[in-house]
């Protein structure tokens, strides 16, 4: 078994991956021995770094934009905010506030020294 990663269970068995770029394993192992993968679907990506050299140099959009990463971080984020302030957070996006949890907007707006305000 890997010292890290993911584990899913379900009714009829689980599913393990390590999260180091391994390819994920069924278990029990018999499940793994009669389990015949679909045809690749997705374009695999020829790596973090040159995805992000190609796109500045004007090629394809990252599969990780940061379009689509800032909403991942978004998410992350709340998860934290939600642990910190110990209740369930109703977010509203649109407005980056916590609408039921007023004081929560403390740890996501604090208050910046003067001369390094940010603007907009």
């Amino acid at each position: 078994m890997p010292g890290r990663g993911v584990l899913f269970v379900g009714d009829k068995g689980m599913l393990i991956c390590s999260g180091l770029g391994a390819s994920p394993r069924l278990l029990p192992d018999t499940l793994m021995r009669d389990y015949t993968p679909p045809p690749p679907s997705l374009p695999r990506s020829p790596g973090h770094h040159r995805e992000w050299i190609d796109a500045i140099k004007g090629g394809v959009q990252a599969m990780s934009h940061f379009g689509y990463g800032a909403k991942l971080t978004e998410l992350a984020l709340l998860g934290a905010l939600a642990l910190r302030v110990g209740k369930k957070i109703v977010w509203n996006a649109d407005d980056m506030r916590a609408e039921n949890v007023p004081e929560a907007d403390a740890i996501i707006r604090t208050p910046y020294r003067a001369g390094w305000e940010l603007e907009g």
